[in-house]
């Protein structure tokens, strides 16, 4: 059974999250038509653990975002771009009220799948179709965000709307997980090298490093340190911790990104966590 707050915020979610088309050219937020099963299930990262195990393995970010919760099992959970739910079926079986919320109708229609699997063990979630811009929760509900690969995807301006609505909806003293991917400083100075070096030994790569993937246009705000951080602080989050990290990869790429300077320019990973201030 649904929990009752579960039940009602179904009621006032919108049916279709309405965003703007475009690409980075000129920064507004995708179509959700784009996000489609194949990019989903073949193309999306994650999808090759969720293929096989449905949930049961989870990739590496996805394990440093839940460990940076420390969630515990009165929480309440949003997880914004709920994607094909890994992360909710994990975090209902910590015990935790969960809900997710998708403006991809091929999201939510793969996450029932796992949905399913959760109900039969005893672990129910909700997944929903909805605008996070228009955060269909009351204020000071929720103990713990999720933002998992949803900030590269949402232009500028939405991304501030979003962060100021999460902030809402979060309990004082309540945290934002966020992880974004890739890192601004790779595409503009680590790809261009490596891109060079690859054609030395007669392989070209596309000059825009989106290019190499499915759909790869739909991340049209990739991020720094520096402005993950600015956006956050525009936000009013409290307690603000950015960092740079290579979560998958080769071992010689993790190694590498260990020297403080090649980090900056290869590591792809960027997590961080901010907190609501607490009331005075």
């Amino acid at each position: 059974m649904a929990h009752a707050w579960q039940a009602a915020s179904l009621k006032a979610i919108p049916l279709m999250w309405r965003i703007s088309e475009g690409f980075m050219e000129n920064n507004s937020t995708p179509s959700s038509d784009l996000y489609d099963l194949t990019y989903y299930r073949d193309n999306c990262g994650g999808h090759q653990e969720f293929n096989e195990t449905m949930g049961e393995v989870i990739p590496p970010w996805m394990i440093k975002a839940l460990s940076l919760a420390n969630l515990q099992p009165s929480d309440r959970v949003l997880d914004l771009g709920s994607g094909r739910g890994e992360v909710l079926y994990n975090v209902a079986k910590i015990g935790c009220a969960s809900i997710g919320i998708d403006y991809a109708f091929a999201a939510v229609k793969i996450s029932q799948e796992i949905q399913s699997k959760a109900a039969e063990e005893g672990h129910p979630f909700e997944v929903i179709q909805g605008d996070a811009r228009q955060m269909p929760f009351e204020h000071d509900y929720f103990d713990v965000v999720f933002m998992l690969d949803v900030v590269e995807h949402l232009s500028q301006k939405d991304l501030r709307k979003v962060l100021i609505q999460v902030r809402k909806c979060l309990n004082p003293g309540g945290r934002l997980i966020i992880h974004t991917m890739p890192n601004l400083n790779y595409y503009k100075y680590g790809y261009p090298v490596y891109r060079f070096l690859n054609r030395i030994i007669g392989k070209r790569l596309p000059k825009d490093a989106r290019d190499r993937f499915y759909h790869g246009h739909v991340h049209v705000n990739i991020q720094t340190l520096k402005s993950l951080r600015e956006n956050l602080e525009v936000a009013q989050f409290t307690d603000i911790t950015v960092k740079l990290d290579q979560l998958s990869g080769s071992r010689m790429k993790k190694w590498l990104c260990r020297l403080p300077l090649l980090k900056h320019v290869i590591a792809n990973d960027i997590i961080a966590v901010a907190k609501k201030g607490a009331r005075a």
